[in-house]
């Protein structure tokens, strides 16, 4: 193997996020074959669920997803990607990016799917992976993606990944809240990224002319350093 290269560790966060996604995969698929019983009514988002007092569906749904291709390219998005952003901002800062974007998603499917008059469930890690994409995009522009197996700069990939949904939801008849699912997971956990830096760069600008060490550290304990 080429020194310096490594595939990344996998962090405690998203390798317990995995876990529950292949749990959850192979009980339902258990239920369906087995017992003619599903798990989406339960853990799937839609507004009847909501209506009917299951209010966790906002963010359970995104572990539930809809077939072995989606869990294995949601599962390798959350490892490399997930692992490295996670490593790099600290396990609270990941928590409140994870929770944005699955409640973002939640909030712009259902709005989507109200405005165009669906009421299938929305279910799947996909808006949470989306998110991690753009993530990585914006803070690695220049780095290399594949968007299949043609390798292009990560803000490519980023803007065709976008370019894909809005086709989806604006011309697909089926797939408007899926694709507005993934679209507002996007944009929630950007905000997000928008929110989180603002308030670190006040925070380091009040900061700047304190000398303590002490100081120094207690302001970037959250972004502990990554060792190769």
């Amino acid at each position: 193997m080429q020194q310096g290269m490594h595939l990344p560790q996998i962090d405690r966060i998203n390798k317990i996020f995995i876990i529950v996604l292949v749990a959850v995969f192979i009980l339902n698929s258990i239920f369906q074959s087995f017992f003619s019983f599903s798990l989406v009514p339960y853990i799937g988002l839609s507004f009847d669920s909501l209506v009917s007092g299951k209010i966790w569906t906002i963010f359970s749904y995104s572990v539930l997803p809809g077939g072995i291709i989606e869990i294995i390219f949601n599962a390798l998005i959350v490892w490399f990607i997930g692992s490295e952003l996670s490593t790099n901002w600290g396990e609270r800062k990941y928590l409140q990016f994870m929770a944005a974007a699955i409640l973002g998603g939640a909030v712009i499917g259902l709005g989507a799917s109200a405005l165009s008059s669906q009421s299938a469930f929305i279910s799947g890690a996909s808006a949470f992976c989306s998110a991690l994409c753009v993530a990585y995009g914006v803070i690695n522009p220049n780095r290399t993606m594949y968007f299949f197996f043609f390798p292009l700069q990560a803000k490519w990939f980023v803007a065709i990944l976008i370019a894909m949904n809005l086709y989806t939801g604006i011309f697909s008849a089926g797939g408007v809240a899926y694709a507005f699912n993934q679209l507002g997971a996007m944009a929630s956990g950007w905000a997000w990224m928008v929110f989180a830096s603002s308030k670190k760069t006040k925070r380091i600008t009040r900061k700047k002319s304190n000398k303590s060490h002490l100081k120094i550290v207690e302001d970037d304990s959250d972004n502990k350093p990554t060792y190769h």
